[in-house]
């Protein structure tokens, strides 16, 4: 799980520079998420014939790794990649969704990074 979110960080950081992803951490991400449709199946919900996935196994211990990774090509493959950000505190590399209505998030957290930046930048200019 670290690795495939060192990968996912490592594309961020090249669509962020409007750099070319690195292969090797494509490739990467790119076998966890085959393994993770190989670990899925289509069952039945009801007689309606509506059907849902549902993992091979439930009780394998990799089924939350393979949940991130179906999470992650989601990101990569359907979000608006233009409401994808990073943080804008200075101390830190943390990117999200901008879900607000007018696209002018700052930060990843208002209660944590905002709150430290708006601080830093009062006290510079009460010094």
């Amino acid at each position: 799980a670290r690795e495939l979110r060192e990968h996912l960080y490592q594309i961020l950081v090249a669509a962020h520079r409007e750099q070319t992803a690195p292969k090797v951490a494509l490739d990467a991400i790119a076998l966890e998420v085959r393994r993770a449709h190989t670990a899925r199946n289509f069952v039945a919900t009801d007689a309606s014939g509506a059907v849902k996935h549902s993992w091979l196994s439930s009780s394998s211990p990799e089924v939350p790794l393979h949940a991130c990774a179906l999470a992650v090509e989601t990101l990569l493959v359907a979000a608006d990649h233009s409401r994808i950000r990073k943080c804008c505190a200075s101390d830190c590399e943390v990117y999200f969704i901008d879900t607000s209505k007018a696209r002018r998030r700052q930060w990843c957290s208002m209660q944590n990074c905002g709150n430290r930046e708006k601080q830093r930048r009062w006290r510079a200019t009460a010094e």
